[in-house]
């Protein structure tokens, strides 16, 4: 999430759904885990293309990335562009989790996605923060936005632990 809206707030929305669908069509082929499946990797760019461009959207509305305006300034286009970010990548990737395991939409989005949204507005305020210092050139400020990153990404790494260890224990 942070690279993604980092490239929002640096780009725009076209070159950053760019950048995004690439970093997914990358993790897909990469990382995956048995055959190479085309329409998992096209689904995935094309949910990051439609999720950027509408974070994109909602962030204009509200004033746009101005990064020569106060970090105060650029809060409401981040709040607005990454609650959209969340919203629309998170029920995009939901509906088709749910359809294919035939399940309802909602509860598969409240049971399975809706716990990441401090993940997406930690990564949207941070990589915010940090293309704003970039701009001011005080680049001791980028350390402390790294280590809310390092804190976010461990509390996760936690949770997914505990998580992982509950179901075997239940199993």
């Amino acid at each position: 999430y942070f690279t993604d809206f980092l490239s929002l707030v640096l780009l725009g929305p076209h070159e950053a759904m760019l950048v995004a669908a690439a970093s997914a069509a990358t993790q897909c082929i990469a990382l995956r885990r048995g055959r190479f499946s085309l329409r998992q990797t096209l689904f995935s760019s094309a949910t990051l293309i439609i999720t950027l461009q509408s974070a994109g959207f909602v962030a204009g509305q509200l004033g746009g990335f101005d990064l020569n305006s106060s970090f105060s300034e650029l809060a409401k286009p981040a709040a607005g562009g990454a609650s959209t970010f969340f919203l629309a990548n998170s029920w995009l990737v939901a509906t088709a989790v749910a359809l294919s395991r035939r399940r309802p939409v909602g509860a598969t989005w409240r049971d399975e996605f809706a716990w990441a949204a401090p993940a997406y507005f930690v990564a949207a305020g941070t990589a915010t923060f940090c293309a704003s210092v970039m701009a001011t050139q005080d680049a001791w400020l980028v350390l402390f936005a790294a280590s809310l990153l390092v804190l976010t990404f461990n509390s996760y790494r936690i949770y997914f632990r505990r998580v992982s260890e509950h179901q075997e224990h239940l199993k």
